[in-house]
């Protein structure tokens, strides 16, 4: 089959951890247009990916959109072809099945699991959460209301020997979440 002669089926999913986009590109006018262009089947802005109810209410609308097709438990066994016209040999599901895709082009998209620190009392002291904790109190709770300060300590698990290099997370998600407290109690310190 050559997907050349396929009619496109175009989906654009526009996603941001607060201000890494924001600031510069009007993100739902972007998508609004988007969805004006021809062959685009689906189109969705979420301005925090990072919250575990956004990532689920994707996961759900990605598993219940009949143009999308998810293999789980999936391993590629080869890819052959070029832009505009790739095949690609997929086995998947705990019996193996295995299938053949035609398609136009490949997205790598790596996830990431959150870093659940040993340093800094983490797990000890019920005060001292992660940044994606800390964005679930200022989504969920009126609990900043009443708070006086707070101090965010970035790099943690990173910037080390084990672990040299930046996440290229925490700051965004630092940013973000500081702004949303500033909004909720515009008399918080942070540090």
């Amino acid at each position: 089959m050559d997907v050349t002669d396929q009619p496109p089926r175009i989906g654009v999913f526009i996603c941001h951890c607060g201000i890494n986009i924001g600031g510069v590109v009007d993100v739902p006018n972007v998508v609004e247009y988007v969805k004006t262009l021809p062959d685009v089947v689906y189109a969705e802005h979420n301005l925090y990916t990072c919250s575990a109810d956004t990532q689920t209410n994707i996961k759900e609308k990605i598993e219940n959109n009949q143009l999308i097709q998810v293999f789980k438990n999936a391993q590629i066994n080869s890819i052959s072809g070029y832009i505009g016209n790739f095949s690609t040999s997929v086995s998947y599901g705990n019996n193996n099945k295995s299938v053949d895709l035609e398609h136009g082009i490949i997205v790598v998209a790596t996830g990431a699991k959150e870093y659940q620190p040993n340093e800094y009392n983490f797990g000890q002291d019920q005060r001292i959460i992660t940044q994606t904790e800390f964005e679930k109190v200022l989504f969920t709770t009126d609990k900043v209301k009443g708070v006086k300060s707070i101090i965010m300590i970035q790099c943690v698990g990173s910037r080390n020997e084990d672990h040299p290099y930046c996440s290229r997370i925490c700051c965004s998600e630092a940013i973000k979440n500081a702004l949303k407290a500033k909004e909720i109690n515009p008399n918080i310190e942070i540090v």
